[in-house]
């Protein structure tokens, strides 16, 4: 396990240092007052502690998919309100934190990528890279659960219209004919997500 620790002085404390660590690492944990960890497959946050996956750093794509999965969860813990989260309702509802999350996830790459040189670039490599479990996702969709052909919508169609990530217009436009075939609220979905271009805060998406 890597992972980097700021001091109340912001000064940098590293175990388990590695030659390719990638500066940008440090420079987020400085920033955001965070623990990062690197470890696993995936990324997550409770708002103090940040873990991204092992990559190989070495790698330019894998370091850039690395940037990527940093300034996502880094932006939740500047822009989300985790007490929302907290919420009974929550805990209790998947559906519920599944719907609030892809949306928060949407609106708080928005907001970093306008803040950081280069941020937008790898959101949007990151959004696009994992093309074969996209493509094997559609080629059984008549096997998916109504729901979750859903919330795949939801999170392909917030790219589109709030982060404005150009693959993805391809994403929900053929997500929409499958999803409508089953769902006839579709419409109704789709104008929320537009709705949600405009969310201030996390407390704005919950209302959505």
């Amino acid at each position: 396990m890597i992972f980097i620790e700021t001091t109340e002085k912001g000064d940098f404390k590293m175990l388990n240092q590695i030659a390719s660590m990638p500066i940008m690492v440090k420079t987020y944990a400085k920033k955001f007052g965070v623990i990062i960890r690197i470890q696993g497959s995936t990324a997550y946050t409770n708002g103090k502690v940040i873990t991204i996956p092992r990559l190989d750093v070495t790698d330019p794509i894998k370091a850039r998919l690395a940037y990527g999965y940093l300034a996502h969860e880094a932006s939740h813990v500047r822009n989300t309100n985790f007490d929302i989260l907290r919420k009974k309702e929550f805990k209790d509802n998947l559906c519920l934190f599944s719907l609030f999350n892809i949306l928060e996830d949407c609106r708080i790459e928005k907001i970093i990528a306008s803040e950081f040189i280069g941020v937008f670039e790898n959101l949007e490599l990151l959004s696009e890279y994992y093309k074969k479990e996209w493509n094997d996702f559609i080629n059984c969709s008549k096997s998916v659960p109504t729901l979750n052909l859903v919330l795949a919508f939801i999170q392909v169609y917030g790219q589109c219209v709030i982060q404005r990530f150009e693959g993805s217009k391809t994403k929900a436009r053929k997500l929409y004919f499958i999803v409508k075939k089953r769902f006839s609220e579709i419409n109704k979905i789709a104008t929320l997500v537009k709705e949600s271009s405009n969310a201030l805060s996390s407390d704005d998406i919950y209302k959505i």
